[in-house]
């Protein structure tokens, strides 16, 4: 049984980056090296509260075979110590990766604000936190 149902990825591109690295960090890190070909990346044009502009990418992953790879390359990179204050009341598990270290092709997590943001909705009924925690440590062990 998947662990997810669907993540949610989330990049902020500024001005001094540039947007074809950003968005391949990315790609990089809900792939890994193998990238479909047909990905469906949202593209939103904003800005910060100083008026500077910022690319947001959007990205969904919500096919099992996707899914999959991805829960594998967390098993990797991941320990389950202090996962179970990153999952909310909904079940979403809230993880940030290493932008930088995106751009080189390694998966590190991350604790700062300039990252890869992911958003994950762990598959479990009931849904409750509870349930959720024990489906992650399960994951992991």
């Amino acid at each position: 049984m998947a662990l997810f149902t669907h993540i949610y990825f989330r990049i902020f591109c500024y001005p001094t980056e540039d947007a074809q690295r950003v968005t391949d960090a990315l790609l990089f890190v809900a792939f890994g090296e193998t990238i479909p070909n047909e990905i469906n990346l949202h593209e939103m044009h904003t800005s910060s509260e100083s008026r500077t502009p910022v690319i947001v990418y959007e990205l969904m992953l919500q096919d099992k075979d996707y899914i999959h790879n991805f829960e594998e390359m967390m098993r990797k990179h991941l320990s389950v110590r202090n996962l179970e204050k990153r999952i909310d009341n909904k079940c979403f598990l809230y993880l940030r990766w290493n932008k930088q270290e995106a751009y080189k092709k390694r998966i590190c997590v991350s604790d700062t604000g300039d990252a890869i943001y992911c958003k994950a909705k762990i598959q479990v009924y009931p849904a409750k936190k509870a349930m959720a925690v024990k489906k992650i440590r399960e994951y992991f062990s």
